[in-house]
């Protein structure tokens, strides 16, 4: 499963990733549904951020709420106050975000708007900050010119960065 759109619930998206052994859930909310989340979060905190998202997953998918809180080994919530890309009609989407992810000579692009798999999502953000770290170690390792290309690096970022936010 990707994702989870529950338009009238307190969370009305989260995205799915399996990382390893772990599935990561990460709840997507603009405008008054993150005001009002961090109301009913005392700004944010994780343990009643996690409670939400697993009360709101349990009642959607038909699942053992304490199940899933005994399979919860972290929470982090995080406040982003930036926008991100979508796709403008007319987009020859592919050949644009590569255009966007390719290296300048020594210069890497990292973000959300330079994934070449799919855009406008956190994970796309982690998954170029992986490829990117890979681009500047081969820089580092050899003077060959690297892709601007995704890959799949989710395995490698759960080993990675496993807990930070």
């Amino acid at each position: 499963m990707q994702s989870v759109v529950c338009a009238d619930c307190p969370i009305p998206e989260i995205w799915m990733r399996e990382m390893g052994d772990y599935v990561v859930a990460v709840g997507f909310l603009t405008s008054t549904f993150s005001e009002k989340f961090l109301e009913r979060t005392n700004g944010g905190c994780p343990k009643l951020g996690s409670t939400i998202m697993l009360k709101q997953l349990s009642e959607v998918l038909g699942l053992s709420y304490d199940g899933l809180s005994e399979a919860l080994v972290d929470t982090r919530v995080c406040e982003w106050d930036i926008g991100y890309m979508y796709p403008k009609v007319g987009m020859e989407t592919s050949r644009h975000l590569v255009d966007l992810a390719a290296p300048m000579d020594n210069v890497l692009f990292a973000g959300e708007s330079t994934n070449t798999n799919a855009c406008s999502t956190v994970q796309a953000a982690m998954d170029t900050g992986l490829r990117a770290a890979h681009q500047a170690q081969g820089l580092l390792s050899s003077s060959t010119r690297v892709s601007g290309e995704d890959s799949s690096p989710h395995e490698h970022y759960a080993q990675t960065v496993k807990g930070q936010c």
